[in-house]
């Protein structure tokens, strides 16, 4: 055999191992409070690549799934009864709380559901009617593509509508940034968002603190991964290690696992 021969025998058998090692690629696009487990879990998962966008917020999670052209999407709120009937699966994984988030100079601690109503939807103007400092009121809202938006409305605001004079954010992390810049600012987020900083203090609401899981604080939700029918092959494997006792530890880093023998 010539030396060209034994290069291309040679090539051969260093290659054709590293093709069929070749790690899939999980695309998820969709809530970003979903998408943090997400990116946690791309630091731990071995079994592929997840590649995260979420700019399209939970709007993009139902959605992408259906057109194809994502793997796995992510919703932080119920999903619509006509979006299954097409073919969108769902399969919840994390108890997720949202928060009412004020600047940690802020001397306010806690509130009742109605005042913070009253906050957001721009009837109460200045801290001072609540208690605080004589300061303007600032609230920071994030954009109608996110789920937080609807499900803090439908939990505290109720039959009223975000003040006209609400300022909106996106995407939903820089909620955090803009309170912590604004002394008299307020801010609904995911916990999540907020739970390893100390630029900003999440309120206590109705006497319900929402770091403890065991209390009965008023606003939460279940996060839900999407798929377009039962996932299959690479995303099915990584559906089955999300029940495992190491995405288990992960999920708690930030949330409560769905699994979890904590109340909803």
């Amino acid at each position: 055999m010539g030396k060209i021969g034994k290069l291309l025998v040679l090539f051969l058998i260093i290659s054709v191992p590293a093709f069929a090692a070749e790690v899939p690629v999980i695309k998820y696009e969709g809530s970003s409070t979903a998408g943090l487990f997400m990116k946690d879990a791309a630091n731990v998962y071995k079994g592929a690549v997840i590649e995260i966008s979420v700019l399209t917020e939970s709007n993009g999670g139902e959605i992408c799934p259906l057109a194809k052209t994502c793997d796995i999407g992510g919703v932080a709120r119920d999903i619509h009864l006509f979006l299954i009937k097409k073919g969108l699966y769902a399969i919840p994984f994390a108890y997720d709380v949202l928060t009412a988030i004020v600047n940690s100079e802020n001397p306010v601690k806690e509130l009742t559901s109605d005042q913070l109503k009253s906050i957001f939807s721009g009837k109460i103007k200045n801290w001072k009617e609540v208690g605080g400092e004589d300061r303007l009121i600032t609230v920071y809202i994030v954009g109608k593509e996110s789920a937080t938006r609807d499900v803090f409305k439908k939990h505290i605001l109720k039959d009223s509508e975000y003040g006209v004079n609400s300022r909106v954010i996106r995407p939903d992390w820089r909620i955090v940034p803009s309170v912590n810049r604004d002394r008299g600012g307020i801010g609904h987020i995911s916990y999540s968002f907020a739970a390893n900083t100390d630029q900003v203090r999440p309120l206590i609401i109705d006497g319900q603190n929402p770091i403890d899981p065991r209390s009965e604080y008023p606003i939460r939700r279940i996060l839900l991964l999407t798929t377009y029918g039962p996932p299959q092959g690479a995303v099915k494997d990584f559906f089955d290690w999300i029940f495992s006792d190491e995405c288990r530890e992960i999920i708690k880093k930030r949330f409560v696992p769905y699994w979890s023998d904590l109340p909803p």
